[in-house]
């Protein structure tokens, strides 16, 4: 359990000297609190209602990435910056802590030009900023001002989900993004991975004729995670050159003459959205098969993940779900890791087949 200590007020030009003397009163003779930090990580908030919430994000990240936190939130109360610091710590064993600072900086909205070089006068040196926007309902202003290139964007795709043009927005202003919903992905990706990597299947991989994805939302409309790995699986595929809008998905090109149609089939249900199927399909021809139905099924089985195999042989292996929560996935992250490297380029095509998906199909 973290354990929070009260926010101590203090002078805009005092902040590093009250965080120090801090921690200064924190020490016993039989114990010891130790700051530590991975990088300086703003946390816009947009309401002084919402700061109890982000207390237990800090929570969290605090424990797997120590940090400075740099908390900043609206409220019109006050017209100029003012500022407080606290601590975040956790126990390594009875006498020692390992701690995050935490700085709390309030301002009004037409105050807050003033935010970001408070920011960068008070961020650790040669360390990266990382802003984790926990709430989405930051106005695109305030965003703007604090974001800027080189930054790490820590969020959650499903928080704007068909909001896509503000999240392609954020995305091209800082220089990487951490998406939990990808993390998510993992054990899919994963699988999948696994899947076409071994012998028995890889011959099939450019006979894959279509995939269709199943996921559950409150909107009834496209999850992220749905699209995400719609265009993970295309750009792994070499598919990605070319993309039209068909009836039910879409038609995905290499342009020169491979195609993969991806469909979608969306449950209106209540929760944040999630994935429950995917399931490829293959053209029997190009494989020298019989015309039967031949697949690969992976679909979320309670707390597993199963997956039915349905080619020159078949069988059926499961595989455990880690905690899909979102401090789930932030300890997934930052404990265990979760490759990155092509989160962009299917990214990029993900929110491309969202603005095709909303306009009318063509016919094929």
């Amino acid at each position: 359990m973290a354990l929070r200590y009260d926010y101590i007020p203090t002078s805009l030009d005092g902040i590093s000297s009250a965080l120090t003397k801090l921690f200064s009163s924190l020490e016993t003779k039989d114990k010891t609190f130790n700051r530590a930090a991975h990088s300086n990580v703003i946390i816009p908030v947009s309401a002084v209602g919402l700061l109890e919430s982000i207390e237990s994000e800090i929570d969290t990240l605090s424990l797997v990435h120590p940090s400075r936190f740099f908390v900043v939130y609206l409220d019109e109360a006050q017209p100029v910056p003012t500022a407080s610091v606290s601590a975040r710590c956790h126990a390594l064993s009875k006498t020692e802590h390992v701690c995050s600072e935490v700085v709390r900086i309030a301002c009004s909205r037409a105050g807050f030009v003033a935010v970001p070089s408070l920011i960068r006068a008070n961020s650790l040196t040669d360390m990266a900023t990382e802003v984790y926007l926990a709430d989405v309902r930051v106005p695109a202003d305030v965003l703007n001002l604090l974001i800027v290139p080189g930054n790490t964007l820590i969020l959650d795709s499903a928080n704007f989900e068909q909001r896509y043009d503000e999240l392609d927005h954020l995305e091209h202003l800082v220089g990487s993004v951490l998406d939990l919903q990808w993390v998510g992905l993992g054990l899919w990706r994963d699988e999948i991975k696994d899947l076409f990597g071994r012998p028995l299947v890889r011959e099939y991989t450019r006979a894959v004729r279509s995939v269709e994805i199943s996921s559950s939302s409150a909107s009834g409309s496209d999850g992220p995670a749905a699209l995400l790995l719609a265009g993970w699986i295309a750009g792994r595929l070499g598919l990605s050159r070319t993309l039209t809008r068909v009836e039910d998905g879409v038609l995905c090109s290499d342009g020169g003459g491979r195609e993969l149609k991806v469909k979608f089939n969306i449950t209106r249900a209540s929760g944040p959205s999630k994935l429950s199927e995917v399931l490829f399909t293959f053209d029997p021809l190009r494989v020298g098969s019989s015309p039967q139905s031949q697949y690969i099924r992976l679909r979320r089985n309670g707390e597993a993940l199963e997956t039915m195999v349905d080619l020159n042989v078949s069988y059926r292996t499961t595989r455990p779900f880690d905690d899909e929560s979102a401090a789930g996935r932030i300890r997934r992250y930052f404990l265990i890791g979760e490759s990155m490297t092509n989160y962009t380029a299917a990214s990029r095509v993900a929110l491309e087949v969202a603005r095709l998906r909303a306009t009318p199909a063509q016919t094929k």
